[in-house]
């Protein structure tokens, strides 16, 4: 057998390797639970409501007094809600409510993690279980998603025919899961670019008939062309976990209003952590001014 032959058969056996753990890593993240610290931190915000949806666990945070919109928050992948606890502070500050809640198979949720099939239906039944809430403005609800949950948060966007949602704003998400798995393979796992495709899509075939999801009917920029609501896209300039172009793949497929904001010097979910009285400001006012029109 020549040393051609035998390199070749050493890639592939490789690939095949490097694939199936790549496929088992990332249909089931690892993510630290809540504690009650935690929720002792949330407690510190205001009133603290259980949102009661099993298999899903978060809370919904409201002030004392009046009628608020409402924000809910979601984390990215491999993460819990806490993630986004940093900005329900600056957001209920600014006199909104909170929900923070885990994504399935995070945080203190179960179920699995699909990428959207059940995700997306998740967070609609969240927005439903809060605007009977005595204290949520049920024409002023409102998502801010990191990540996997800017991507979820334009799925349900896309999804959401009891016109539930005010607006949307999606910071660093991904466009096409095809494209996001060799992007992951190629950026963490270190292969070579030759080599990365072969390694990807034996990924997504092998993560597809483990989890029996289409990586074809979950790509959030497909769903924008559904999307009624206005958008504001986020992504820093030096994002390198997700593919650069994602989001602007995205706000060409939208219809509806929409506004992409390149922070310039933010990595991947860090335009808030760049500038956080500036982005607070642009978020609030952006979906402000969409409930008022």
């Amino acid at each position: 057998m020549s040393v051609l032959i035998r390199t070749l058969i050493y890639i592939g056996i490789a690939a095949v390797f490097t694939g199936l753990v790549a496929a088992v890593v990332l249909a089931h993240p690892f993510s630290a639970r809540v504690t009650d610290q935690d929720l002792a931190a949330a407690r510190q915000l205001g009133i603290v409501k259980d949102l009661d949806l099993p298999p899903l666990s978060g809370w919904l945070i409201v002030h004392p007094e009046g009628v608020r919109p409402t924000i809910v928050f979601l984390h990215g992948r491999s993460s819990n809600r806490m993630q986004m606890f940093p900005l329900a502070r600056a957001f209920f500050d600014r006199g909104f409510n909170t929900v923070l809640w885990d994504l399935r198979h995070h945080g203190n949720s179960g179920g699995d993690e699909t990428y959207g099939k059940t995700e997306v239906p998740d967070v609609l039944r969240v927005v439903e279980r809060i605007r009977a809430d005595s204290a949520v403005d049920s024409r002023q609800i409102d998502l801010l998603g990191f990540s996997l949950g800017a991507a979820m948060s334009i799925g349900a966007a896309s999804a959401d025919s009891a016109h539930a949602i005010n607006a949307v704003a999606a910071d660093s998400p991904y466009a096409d899961l095809r494209d996001t798995g060799f992007w992951y393979v190629r950026l963490f796992g270190r292969v070579p670019r030759a080599a990365a495709w072969p390694v990807a899509f034996i990924t997504l075939k092998f993560g597809a008939w483990m989890s029996g999801l289409n990586p074809d009917l979950l790509n959030p920029s497909d769903w924008a062309t559904s999307v009624r609501v206005p958008v504001l896209l986020i992504q820093g300039d030096r994002d390198r976990r997700v593919n650069p172009d994602s989001s602007a793949k995205i706000f060409a497929n939208l219809t509806s209003k929409k506004d992409l904001w390149l922070v310039p010097g933010a990595g991947h979910t860090a335009a808030f952590y760049r500038n956080p009285q500036t982005y607070v400001d642009r978020v609030s006012t952006f979906f402000a001014r969409q409930a008022t029109e």
